[in-house]
């Protein structure tokens, strides 16, 4: 067990002891404790942010091609979250400016100011937490380490989605984020309004396209107004578009 393992056992015993006996809680620093709450949750992703220094703001691991950060997407995700863009309070930063290949060159990279906000699985924080409070090193950790649901959101709103079932959505129908908002218009919001939708305009033999299901929706709506299949509107329309053309 490395010097580091056996510290966070410690920090992670002394927190369940704090639980069980609260009044024995002063006994961790709080360091530890959020030592103990990262390692708790360890695959879930935080950040630590040097309080000194202006080195390049994001970083995590990574490999780099052609000066370019290439990251996996839970990483990428991470710059998307309202949590971390709110607490690094930098605006809508998209992409990493420094990538490292493990935890002890982001360390490295911190203690000579290249890297400002390190990005990173909570157990990588965890670890860094560590070595800077053996470097006394000045740092603040993000509050709430984000969990696979969250990523998921933040994944969908790098893409422009609302959130991930959105996206989920988006994918089912096939659809565009600005065809996905045109389905929100005509109602057709979850997969089953989605399918009765196209089994409707398939039934009125109107078409077996799936492509074609935002004329059908719009033309269906016309009908309703007028009393009039979405076929005899399909036709009128086809009939306008022609003769405007000549």
């Amino acid at each position: 067990m490395t010097t580091f393992q056996s510290r966070a056992a410690a920090y992670a015993a002394a927190a369940a002891i704090s639980i069980l006996f609260p009044g024995l809680s002063a006994a961790a620093t709080p360091a530890e404790e959020a030592i103990a709450r990262l390692n708790a949750s360890p695959d879930a992703f935080s950040a630590v942010r040097l309080l000194l220094g202006n080195g390049s703001p994001f970083c995590t691991i990574g490999r780099e091609i052609d000066k370019t950060a290439i990251v996996d997407n839970d990483r990428n995700s991470v710059l998307y979250s309202p949590v971390f863009r709110a607490w690094h309070g930098r605006g809508e930063v998209t992409r990493y400016t420094e990538v490292r290949s493990n935890v002890k060159e982001l360390f490295q990279a911190m203690k000579r100011t290249h890297c400002q906000i390190v990005v990173e699985k909570a157990r990588n924080i965890a670890w860094l937490v560590d070595a800077l409070e053996q470097d006394e090193m000045r740092y603040a950790i993000l509050p709430v380490p984000l969990t696979q649901e969250d990523l998921r959101d933040a994944y969908a709103a790098s893409l422009g989605y609302a959130n991930h079932e959105e996206l989920v959505l988006a994918g089912h129908m096939r659809a565009t984020n600005d065809e996905l908002h045109t389905y929100f218009r005509f109602g057709i919001k979850t997969s089953a309004a989605y399918d009765e939708a196209l089994a409707r305009m398939q039934a009125q033999e109107y078409s077996q396209d799936r492509l074609q299901l935002l004329a059908f929706l719009a033309d269906e709506a016309e009908g309703n107004r007028r009393n009039l299949p979405p076929a005899t509107i399909r036709e009128e329309r086809m009939t306008r578009n022609a003769a405007s053309a000549k």
